[in-house]
């Protein structure tokens, strides 16, 4: 059961046949906020209107391909992380998937608790990944003017200067006298 207050994340499952979505959408919809989708088409109409966490997608569905749809997912705003399903699994087949950005292979009948517990793991990983990327720009920014005192509008002027420049790749010169800090204003631009 998802924490109180704790939004469920997202999961769209898409397979060309109605019973395996059906099955898929009633075991899960507990625990995430399931959405469906028949084909590539479909998938990707809801992938760019919804963010998505997970998608749990097969690798053939008629004349659409799981591979086509795990390529296209990563290009939206919020790419999912991808776990490909299919009756054909080969670790050939496995491999390709991963090396194009699925998050893990699983092959059908699919056994329900290793597919809970598989798409757990990721959404975890998917978090821990977002919280760690958060952390590293906040320790960032925190530590870049650290080093530089003062609250005067002259000091406000070249804090604002350096966060101006710091994302860029433009050369800069530093000038002042000795001992006011030239140094450690180069420190805080890269």
């Amino acid at each position: 059961m998802p924490a109180f207050n704790t939004p469920q994340a997202t999961l769209l499952i898409v397979d060309d046949e109605r019973a395996t979505r059906d099955g898929l959408r009633s075991a899960l919809e507990e625990e995430f906020d399931v959405y469906t989708a028949s084909g590539n088409a479909e998938a990707l109409a809801i992938l760019k209107s919804e963010p998505i966490d997970l998608l749990l997608t097969d690798l053939r569905m008629g004349g659409d391909s799981g591979m086509d749809l795990l390529e296209a997912s990563l290009g939206v705003a919020h790419p999912p992380v991808a776990i490909m399903m299919t009756a054909y699994g080969s670790v050939d087949t496995a491999v390709e998937a991963m090396r194009r950005g699925a998050w893990h292979f699983v092959t059908k009948p699919l056994n329900l608790d290793e597919v809970e517990m598989l798409l757990k793991r990721a959404l975890k990983s998917r978090r821990l990944e977002t919280e760690n990327r958060e952390l590293k720009q906040q320790t960032t920014e925190r530590h870049k003017l650290d080093k530089l005192i003062g609250k005067s509008p002259v000091m406000n002027h070249v804090f604002d200067l350096i966060q101006q420049v710091s994302p860029t790749r433009a050369t800069v010169l530093i000038e002042g006298e000795s001992g006011t800090g030239k140094e450690v204003v180069a420190h805080a631009i890269h």
